[in-house]
């Protein structure tokens, strides 16, 4: 196989040098971004985790505290209503898409 020569000129081999340079210096910029996002990711996780770990805490504490209090006639009554409240939005979310659908579909008649 005999090799092939092509000629360029010095202008086109100083442009393709520096473009070649300038991809060198785009690959390096954005390795360092990576590299910087890496970092920064960490960091959110960790603080994520230690936000998540002070929620764990805080409910404990909140428990805690809410079964060290004496229970009353109006706690239940508020209980309860929480309770009722937190059923009816399960309740709407366990029904189907097309009957959430039709609900819209009829407020929105209602309403023009």
């Amino acid at each position: 196989m005999n090799p092939i020569h092509v000629g360029i000129d010095y202008t086109e081999a100083l442009e393709g040098k520096k473009s070649l340079l300038a991809l060198e210096m785009d690959f390096l910029r954005l390795s360092r971004i990576i590299r910087e996002f890496h970092i920064l990711r960490n960091r959110e996780l960790i603080l994520k985790n230690k936000l998540r770990l002070s929620f764990a805490s805080l409910k404990n504490n909140l428990v805690e505290t809410q079964n060290a209090l004496p229970e009353t006639p109006e706690a239940k009554k508020l209980d309860l209503k929480s309770k009722q409240k937190k059923s009816k939005i399960r309740e709407k979310y366990s029904k189907g898409i097309e009957f959430q659908l039709q609900e819209i579909k009829e407020k929105l008649a209602s309403l023009g």
